[in-house]
């Protein structure tokens, strides 16, 4: 574990992923329940109108589906609980300035999943970071995680988001298309 207030790089590219859906809506995650639809001129995650914490919610099962069993799953053992879990726990016990490397995450894995099989520590920090739960910093050739920045979520992103633009009135314009970046209002 290292501490370090450094912001670290967040995967903005999952919320724009995501936000396809509303103007391609064959297009699918594989996330059931979670499908973007704009209905009557409200947009909907599954069946309910969107929120922040409806979207966290997809990103944080999106995580756990990344791999066959699911996260979700336990061990047979009592004593186990899920990798998720597991995770989830570990990443909120972080301090808001610490990281830790996904070989220190193995250890808390193998306490607490017992010999769950396949769980890679290093596949499941970038799956993540690739779902946009996590930032990711390297340093010296090393990967560092922890819990991606509420901030980040997704309505104040850095400067380099530039297809995803605030504006005054608290509302977010998005370009779905291309990298064009949005005029500033």
């Amino acid at each position: 574990m290292e501490t370090d207030a450094q912001a670290g790089e967040f995967n903005a590219g999952c919320i724009r992923e995501k936000l396809r859906q509303i103007i391609q809506p064959g297009q699918s995650d594989q996330t059931s329940g979670f499908d973007l639809r704009l209905r009557a001129g409200v947009l909907h995650i599954g069946e309910q109108p969107f929120s922040l914490n409806a979207f966290r919610r997809w990103q944080i099962k999106r995580w756990a589906e990344c791999r066959r069993p699911a996260l979700t799953y336990a061990a047979k053992s009592e004593d186990n609980v899920s990798a998720m879990a597991a995770v989830r726990h570990a990443f909120s016990s972080l301090e808001a300035d610490q990281w830790i490397k996904a070989g220190e995450l193995k250890v808390i894995l193998d306490v607490f999943c017992g010999q769950l099989e396949g769980l890679d520590a290093h596949e499941i920090c970038k799956h993540g970071w690739v779902s946009g739960c996590l930032a990711r910093r390297t340093r010296q050739n090393e990967a560092w995680y922890r819990w991606a920045p509420a901030e980040k979520q997704p309505s104040t992103l850095d400067d380099d988001v530039k297809w995803m633009m605030p504006d005054s009135a608290g509302g977010i314009g998005i370009n779905l298309i291309s990298d064009s970046i949005l005029p500033r209002p």
